[in-house]
């Protein structure tokens, strides 16, 4: 018969003991509020130094199975549990965890309220590295899973986010258990970012690595911290466990021109209110209709006055442009990165983001319900989306969940389950007014040309087929030439519209109005409007579209894309500096760039932009694992830097290498050129794709040098994507390339990462002799430092080993 109260467990951290909890035991027992409280010292063997020739300290298994003992014995009277760790205290638990999970025990953790974990190395503990290793010795159990970037740990972790933090149901392999990690501000042992970087509730605490445990006051921010949490965990004022969270700002701005839509509005809202829709809501609202009928445009006009409503939705709204429609499948965004953007969005770091759809998708479910539960009710908008893989991992449709809704525009009917809002075009009184809108938004109330001819205004908005897009690209004319009669322009687009009467009437409509504006610019930037489309991304940076022209200064290659973006032939990112294509624009500006490839000189203007690609690349990685007395590029001022640069330019950087020629150097070069940052920010798909076709470039080409560093690559993307008979393959082929090549280096590399894979898979007696044989040649290398890793891994699999035989 348990108890009905809450069991606090105490772990403690190396070198270390349950006396180190006296200070916050004596705070807890004192406090009248947490009378339903009560604290368990957990203790196991730990130390710097042996002080009998005969003990030996147990390694972080073994703690983690006398912890696991210790929950169903001295801690199995408690109805519910929260784990408290310090430091190293925090691997055990975490460790204790996983091993419970891998067993197939996940139902016996759903007691767990809570784990707060202070101070834990999650990434591993710098300080007093050699000391330790001086002290303990390379093999020690403990010392070894203290080191920075150990495989163990980081496996360990990767299977708590997965099954416990991110978990969406209690099963035998999973259950949901919510971690709150701190890190002590001023602490010089494990830094906050080893403290805080895989965890989505993370914060730091008064005081260094031993003292953010001594709370002396009940006003210490440690105990208030606990204290919160404790009673959030027995369920006392649940709302003192959340700390409010800004309302996401995540939609593009609007057009100041909209007209003709109010009953579309009306519709959209009346199901986006808080119960809206009757009895049963309505999450799912789709705007479907023709390419440049302005969808996205009501879209966000109605999320925009959503967001108005006072109490609709505090949280804000995430927004994803999926590019769904785009000529170029490759800059088409699939469901994996649409849903790495939402869950970055929302806070999540980049080691918390699992590889895969289904995992993401379960993790943004979760945190939206969480948001909504603490009254942060949020709105989704996603646009341009083609297919339903694209979007249905993105929506919320949870079992019970009547509280996210989400926006989607599309040209298609999907089966999503929506209420589907058909848009069609504007009537011709709403089409002129648009017109007339336009140019008093521009040239201001007194260029009455709308009003002084409004038939030929009504004719224009006709021949534009009432096409949102292509009036404002008509209009964009009429601003440009401000004394030119609206007549004068109609006639001119109806002789165009001769030229095209085997087209659809909207594509006419579109097509007559981009090439009045394309004739209208001047030749240099009717050669860079050619141009931009040879960058393979979404976007382009005016840097980039500055390599595009070749000629110049950056500042001229602003103007005109300032030029372009006024006749409304592209448009201004949300971010500056940063310039996009509608895909109907897009399709048109090649067509056109294609007919004057030579006259542009097509082929060394995208070479000029690979090369630059390439190169920043390459700069940026210099920052990528940086040592002391390594180089690093001038061309960023810091790390901070070039990881924003790479950020920016991903999706642009992959399209580069898979879209690119083969016979450029980056169609290989980028998938080494980014590793480490696509590793770094857990882009495991990215990295997969680079990888393959690195290898199978430098396979063609009879590179066996290159081919196995670029299979190598492949095998550790795999391995973190879970890929694991792929992974195998690879590294399999890079051991036989590094065999041939006698890369001795190479074959303990790939031996290594084979050992990991194995070890993951419980293959023991095969990764002890992998992780044998690469030792000794890290050592007949002259790598001290990899063989100390090697040999430590190697202790913990053959302590697995005898686990598994005991």
């Amino acid at each position: 018969m348990r108890e009905n109260r809450l069991g606090v467990v105490l772990v403690h951290g190396i070198r270390s003991g349950p006396k180190a909890w006296d200070p916050l035991r004596k705070l807890i027992a004192a406090d009248k509020g947490l009378g339903f409280a009560s604290t368990l010292a957990f203790s196991y063997a730990t130390g710097l130094k042996r002080v009998h020739p005969l003990r030996v300290f147990p390694g972080i298994d073994t703690a983690a199975d006398s912890l696991r003992e210790y929950l169903a014995t001295e801690a199995g009277a408690y109805e519910h549990l929260v784990l408290v760790s310090h430091s190293q205290g925090g691997l055990v638990v975490q460790r204790c965890l996983a091993r419970m999970l891998g067993d197939g025990r996940g139902r016996e953790l759903a007691r767990v309220r809570r784990v707060v974990m202070l101070a834990c190395p999650n990434n591993g503990s710098e300080l007093y590295l050699s000391l330790r290793r001086t002290v303990l010795g390379s093999g020690h159990p403990q010392e070894s899973q203290l080191r920075p970037l150990n495989e163990q740990v980081t496996h360990t972790l990767r299977t708590v986010l997965r099954d416990a933090v991110n978990a969406t149901g209690v099963t035998d392999r999973t259950c949901p258990i919510p971690f709150s990690v701190y890190a002590g501000e001023s602490d010089g042992v494990v830094r906050p970012a080893s403290a805080q970087s895989v965890f989505p509730d993370a914060a730091a605490l008064p005081g260094d690595h031993a003292t953010i445990l001594k709370a002396t006051t009940a006003d210490h921010r440690t105990f208030t911290t606990l204290r919160r949490l404790l009673l959030a965990a027995e369920g006392v004022d649940r709302s003192l466990s959340v700390e409010p969270t800004e309302a996401l700002a995540g939609l593009p701005p609007r057009s100041r021109t909209f007209t003709g839509r109010e009953e579309d509005v009306r519709a959209l809202l009346a199901l986006l209110a808080p119960g809206g829709g009757g009895q049963r809501p309505v999450l799912v609202q789709a705007v479907a209709g023709m390419g440049g009928v302005g969808k996205t445009e009501l879209a966000l006009q109605s999320a925009e006055r959503a967001l108005l409503e006072p109490g609709w939705f505090p949280g804000g709204a995430l927004f994803a442009d999926l590019n769904g429609y785009d000529p170029d499948p490759g800059r088409r965004v699939g469901a994996a990165d649409a849903l790495d953007g939402f869950l970055r969005t929302l806070g999540t770091s980049a080691d918390d983001i699992p590889p895969g759809v289904p995992a993401r998708s379960a993790l943004l479910r979760s945190a939206l319900t969480a948001r909504t539960s603490r009254g942060e009710r949020t709105l989704l908008v996603i646009d341009n989306a083609s297919s339903e893989e694209q979007v249905l991992p993105l929506l919320p449709l949870l079992p019970g969940d009547g509280t996210t809704p989400a926006l989607i525009t599309s040209r298609n009917t999907l089966a999503l389950g929506a209420r589907v809002h058909s848009l069609d075009v504007l009537d011709a009184e709403a089409a002129a007014d648009l017109i007339r809108q336009e140019l008093h938004q521009a040239l201001g109330p007194s260029d009455t040309r709308a009003a002084d001819d409004p038939d030929a205004t009504m004719d224009l908005g006709r021949l534009c087929g009432g096409l949102p897009l292509a009036l404002r690209i008509t209009a964009a004319l009429l601003v440009d030439t401000p004394r030119r009669p609206i007549a004068s322009l109609t006639a001119a687009l109806r002789a165009g519209h001769s030229r095209l009467d085997h087209l659809s009437r909207a594509d006419r409509a579109v097509r007559g109005a981009f090439d009045l504006s394309y004739h209208h610019l001047t030749p240099a930037q009717q050669r860079l409007f050619r141009l931009l489309p040879l960058n393979s991304g979404p976007d382009i940076s005016t840097t980039a579209a500055h390599h595009l022209t070749g000629d110049g200064d950056e500042a001229t290659t602003e103007h005109l894309l300032s030029d372009l973006a006024a006749a409304h032939l592209i448009e201004p990112a949300p971010v500056w500096g940063r310039w996009r294509f509608h895909d109907l624009l897009r399709l048109h500006a090649d067509e056109h760039g294609r007919r004057h490839a030579a006259d542009d000189d097509r082929e060394a203007a995208l070479g000029r932009l690979l090369d630059h690609y390439l190169s920043t690349a390459q700069a940026a990685d210099t920052y990528m694992e940086t040592r002391a007395g390594e180089p690093v590029s001038d061309l960023f001022t810091g790390r901070e830097q070039a990881l924003a640069w790479l950020d920016a330019e991903r999706t642009n950087l992959t399209a580069a290498a898979t879209a690119g020629p083969a016979d450029h150097e980056a169609h290989t070069a980028l998938s080494f050129a980014l590793a480490r940052y696509l590793n770094f920010r857990r882009h495991f798909d990215d990295w997969s794709v680079l990888a393959a076709q690195a290898a199978d470039a430098f396979h063609r080409t009879g590179d066996r040098h290159h081919e196995g560093t670029a299979l190598n690559n492949l095998g550790l993307a795999l391995r973190l994507l879970d890929r694991y008979d792929e992974a195998i393959i690879a590294l399999q082929q890079d051991l036989e390339i590094c065999r041939e090549t006698d890369n001795r280096y190479g074959e303990g590399q790939a031996l290594k990462n084979l050992g990991l894979i194995l070890q993951e898979l419980r293959r023991f007696d095969e990764a002890v002799t992998a992780f044998t044989v690469a030792a000794d040649i890290f050592r007949q290398t002259d790598d001290p430092r990899k063989a100390d890793e090697t040999l430590a891994i190697l202790e913990e699999v053959r302590q697995q080993q005898h686990d598994g035989q005991a």
